[in-house]
């Protein structure tokens, strides 16, 4: 058995015979402390250690600083295989981070990828794995900081909702056989002018961790989103928040408007019905389809109803509380679609060309937006929005045989069939 002892009024363990005694970062700590104030041989007595071992943690006290309280050693290697590479790396995070810009492990990916090409690595022995990025993070004493989020909170009884739901729906497709490319959903989404990362790679112990952005962080835009059953991604159709829309060429496809609100209102929607929903392929042939919206309060109204009937499609409503598990759009496409965007605006605002204010301030990127969001849209593969759909337990074969899709996790970039390097751009 160990038994405790005091050392210099701080508590340890008494080593059994021929076992050494490790001291862990806060005893360390206390006795720099001592050193500081009464000298290293008198520090040493009082602790009961060496007079080296007090100058070797004097020389480490940053480091010990920025450890776990509870640590005792720096094990492992001191470098990894490409020591320059990783230094270069390092401080190439360190100047981003100086101009208060987020940085993440796929940048530090790509920036590693240039920076082999100019230290002339063999490509064959060198892949930037993302174990390779940690481990570089651990040996430079990089983290990650999050912000916490609160999540989604379901709605009591909601089996209940989601079986009446599903039944809902399997009753509608047994009556009226829709093609898959019939079957669609919808969403709006908030998007800002700016949208700085909620992490980023940065030195530990920071107490304060800045991003540098053009300041319209609450300046919101909506997007309406729309996929089919299919895997078919249908316009995007963007709603600025201004009176007049803004001047500038547009990437081919996308829909753009302008609105006071910025939002949804009951014309929009209907003008949104008419020029994305009734001229998505197919349908000028005239079948009935099925179109999956949440319960927002303009999806509702008589107009939208009417419409709907001159459309074709049949109204499938989401039950309140219940997008985050039976919409497809939130289940698979959103985040990554969102977090694509993010990666646009990081670089623009790392080194993109940009326009200034007299008083010297960023202006925001208005003009590129709309390409971003459409480039975003473009890069989501349409296998995971086949899967979205059949998560969501909305196309999913009335045999049976594709109800596994319902328990499996499949959102976003860890889906191994998103492949950010393959998909469109």
């Amino acid at each position: 058995m160990q038994d405790k002892v005091e050392k210099g009024g701080y508590s340890t363990t008494k080593p059994l015979k021929h076992e050494r005694l490790s001291y862990d970062m806060n005893f360390k700590l206390v006795a720099i402390k001592c050193a500081k104030e009464k000298g290293n041989k008198a520090a040493a007595r009082q602790f009961d250690v060496t007079p080296k071992m007090i100058r070797d943690w004097r020389s480490k006290e940053a480091k010990l600083l920025n450890a776990c309280a509870t640590r005792r050693a720096f094990r492992g290697p001191k470098s990894g295989k490409w020591p320059e590479l990783e230094r270069r790396l390092a401080q190439w995070v360190r100047d981003v981070r100086a101009q208060l810009c987020s940085v993440s492990k796929k940048m530090m990916q790509r920036e590693a990828r240039k920076l082999v090409k100019e230290l002339g690595i063999p490509g064959n022995t060198f892949r930037a794995s993302l174990s390779w990025i940690n481990r570089v993070m651990k040996r430079n004493g990089l983290s990650i900081r999050r912000r916490t989020t609160i999540a989604q909170r379901l709605p009591v009884h909601y089996e209940e909702k989601l079986l009446s739901f599903q039944r809902y729906v399997i009753a509608l497709r047994k009556r009226n056989n829709y093609l898959l490319s019939h079957i669609g959903n919808a969403d709006q989404t908030p998007l800002y002018s700016d949208m700085p990362r909620r992490t980023t790679i940065n030195e530990k112990g920071k107490k304060t961790i800045r991003m540098k952005t053009t300041g319209n962080e609450k300046t919101r835009f909506t997007v309406m989103l729309i996929i089919t059953a299919d895997g078919r991604k249908l316009p995007p159709y963007v709603v600025y928040k201004r009176k007049t829309i803004l001047k500038g060429n547009f990437p081919l496809g996308a829909h753009v408007r302008a609105h006071e609100t910025g939002t949804f209102t009951e014309d929009i929607t209907s003008e949104w019905l008419g020029t994305v929903w009734a001229r998505r392929p197919g349908a000028l042939l005239n079948k009935q389809s099925m179109l999956v919206l949440d319960s927002f309060r303009v999806h509702l109204t008589d107009h939208i109803k009417a419409q709907m009937q001159r459309h074709k499609p049949d109204l499938v409503i989401i039950p309140g509380g219940m997008t985050s598990i039976l919409q497809p759009l939130d289940v698979s496409v959103n985040k990554p679609f969102k977090n694509k965007i993010e990666d646009y605006y990081n670089d623009w605002m790392l080194s993109g060309v940009k326009q200034y204010t007299p008083s010297g301030s960023i202006r925001r990127p208005d003009p590129v937006l709309v390409d971003w969001v459409q480039r975003a849209w473009n890069s989501i593969p349409e296998n995971i929005i086949r899967k979205s759909f059949l998560k969501c337990s909305i196309s999913n074969a009335l045999d049976g045989i594709e109800d596994d899709y319902l328990w499996q996790d499949s959102d976003d970039e860890d889906d191994p069939d998103y492949d950010e390097n393959s998909a469109a751009e």
